[in-house]
Parts: structure tokens; C-alpha cells; sequence
């Protein structure tokens, strides 16, 4: 996926769901409007792998 990238989901719980998701493949996401993100970074795939599950749930950021 590439940074700048606009996803829309059906509703608030599929959102969260969604960029719950992607962040745990390294993809970091911005809520953007209702039941919309957009993918703002891109990690490698080495990082990802490294990656705490913890401390990707304090990366989820809302706009």
C-alpha cells in the first residue's frame, strides 16, 4: 500500500478493525473523515516482524 493511499470501510468498528489490521503489518494510518483513513507510513518488513503488539496499539493515531 502507499502512503497517501485513501481507504474506506462500512462502518466505526470495521475502521478500527481495519487499521488494527494494517498496523500490525506495518502500515500506520490517520482517521481522516467518518469511515475513512488514510495510510500515512509504510514500515520494512524487517521491522514489522520486531514489532510489540503493545506498542503498536499506542501508534493508532486520529486526526
Amino acid at each position: 500500500m502507499a502512503v497517501g493511499t485513501i481507504i474506506t470501510c462500512t462502518g466505526p468498528e470495521d475502521l478500527y478493525r481495519k487499521a488494527e489490521d494494517l498496523l500490525r503489518h506495518g502500515i500506520h494510518t490517520e482517521f481522516v473523515a467518518r469511515n475513512t483513513m488514510k495510510v500515512v507510513s509504510v514500515q520494512s518488513q524487517n521491522k514489522v516482524s520486531k514489532m510489540n503488539v503493545a506498542d503498536a496499539k499506542h501508534a493508532l493515531y486520529i486526526a
